[in-house]
């Protein structure tokens, strides 16, 4: 049998493993971390119920993209505000805060040019003796896409440290705000 052939059943084989694979993988995912912050959760919850206060925590930043332009829509606080994004590098994107209950948490929507799939996400604070337990979590489902789920696996890593990092921010800035 001529290489090339035996190259191309290769392929063709390869592929179709994959492809099964793939198949069998879960299509949804879900990435959470929580931490505890030394601080009321009337102070903590404006860092988390205003959008235009997530600058001071959150770790998807300018800095990811220096052409990254960042503007607001929708209601000022709460269920309805909107935070929209664009950039060279990152595309555009918004997350828009879906509910809202005051020193509780925030349920929001996440969308990306990049991913072309809806997430959906909470920042919840609960009441832990004298200090708060604060909980990000995001929850997505890849549909039937292959690829996506082949890399969902990875995204407790990928996103967990990100939440790791912007729920540090958060416990400094609340932590550090006058009591």
């Amino acid at each position: 049998m001529p290489l090339i052939k035996k190259f191309i059943i290769s392929i063709a084989i390869l592929t179709g493993i994959l492809y099964t694979i793939g198949y069998f993988l879960p299509s949804k995912w879900s990435v959470k971390r929580s931490i505890e912050i030394n601080q009321s959760s009337e102070k903590i919850f404006p860092y988390i119920n205003d959008l235009h206060k997530w600058s001071q925590w959150y770790p998807w930043t300018r800095e990811m993209d220096v052409s990254m332009v960042i503007t607001y829509d929708g209601a000022e606080t709460g269920a309805g505000a909107i935070r929209k994004w664009s950039g060279s590098s990152i595309k555009s994107g918004e997350i828009k805060i879906t509910k809202s209950i005051p020193n509780e948490g925030v349920w929001y929507s996440f969308k990306s040019d990049q991913t072309k799939i809806v997430v959906y996400g909470s920042i919840t604070i609960a009441k832990k003796g004298n200090t708060n337990i604060v909980t990000w979590e995001d929850t997505g489902d890849n549909g039937y896409s292959l690829l996506a789920r082949f890399f969902s696996g990875g995204l407790d890593k990928v996103i967990g440290q990100k939440f790791e990092t912007g729920l540090e921010n958060l416990k400094r800035t609340a932590e550090e705000s006058k009591r």
